[in-house]
């Protein structure tokens, strides 16, 4: 029981909880686990031991660019007559010139 309430800590901003964080942290989250007596006392090691295993890492975040604009960096144009084409010869028996 305790661990699904840690993770279900885990999973919300701690903004949403009156928290003055942006991301939670192991240590944080062990704090507000105490405050709000999920447990009596709880080491961080242990919330990230527990989040673990659902690869639960609520102190690191991704984000994506997902570029709109249709104009925003044109894909460059290979030009095949200035490429030489690759060789087929093994690395170590090619030539240089």
């Amino acid at each position: 029981m305790q661990v699904a309430e840690v993770k279900a800590l885990a999973c919300q901003l701690p903004a949403e909880t009156g928290t003055p964080l942006s991301r939670w942290s192991c240590p944080e989250l062990a704090r507000e686990v105490v405050v709000r007596s999920i447990a009596g006392s709880i080491s961080p090691s242990t919330v990230r031991r527990w989040l673990k295993p659902d690869a639960l890492k609520p102190w690191q975040y991704q984000s994506w660019i997902i570029v709109r604009d249709p104009a925003f960096g044109p894909r460059p144009h290979v030009c095949w007559t200035c490429t030489p084409a690759p060789s087929t010869a093994p690395h170590w028996a090619r030539t240089s010139t």
